[in-house]
């Protein structure tokens, strides 16, 4: 199993911090501005045991799918 650990924070419209860690396995953790795990984004094949093709392959990439995350949860996070 692919061990690597990856982990970037981006700040939200509202300027509080979020980070997502992904350690190589099945799911990254979205971590909200006070440390809690919230919410989880899958990069496992599950057919194949291992991190789908387009796992994240560095921190940029990750960062990336942060900001997606961001973008697409605005309304949840206002609410949560």
């Amino acid at each position: 199993m692919n061990r690597k650990r990856l982990r970037a924070s981006r700040e939200d419209s509202d300027g509080n911090l979020w980070t997502i860690i992904w350690e190589g396995g099945a799911y990254a953790d979205l971590v909200n501005p006070y440390g809690k795990a919230v919410d989880v984004l899958n990069f496992w094949d599950y057919t194949k045991d291992v991190p789908q093709q387009d796992a994240p392959q560095n921190a940029q990439e990750l960062e990336q799918l942060l900001k997606e995350w961001l973008d697409e949860t605005v309304i949840w996070r206002h609410n949560y």
